[in-house]
């Protein structure tokens, strides 16, 4: 059996046009400390089954009572078939559907 040259083109071109899923991160932003940091980690581990870690204030902002190095968030990676389980639990509650606004030039999501 040979190849032809179109047929490798074609075989190579639909390669490039696949989706690749590298990591997905997933974020939660309280912006305080205390009870709604805890809340926010129990919601990530429950979701993922993952232990999720925490994010810290870069700088202390004194109108909104948040001080450097605070936790007011959590984090979580997945990589791997996680993360495309995940993905697509994810993209179900969305009726498998993302906005094109969401890209970025790269096909960053």
């Amino acid at each position: 059996m040979s190849v032809t040259v179109q047929q490798e083109r074609a075989k190579s071109s639909q390669e490039n046009q696949r989706v690749l899923i590298g990591k997905v991160v997933l974020n939660i932003g309280v912006g305080r400390s205390g009870e709604a940091i805890e809340r926010a980690r129990r919601v990530l581990e429950d979701l993922v089954h993952q232990k999720a870690s925490s994010r810290k204030a870069r700088k202390s902002i004194r109108d909104f009572g948040v001080h450097k190095g605070e936790p007011i968030g959590m984090m979580v990676t997945l990589r791997g078939a996680k993360a495309f389980d995940v993905l697509k639990i994810l993209l179900q509650s969305h009726e498998n559907k993302i906005q094109s606004s969401s890209f970025d030039r790269y096909g960053n999501c």
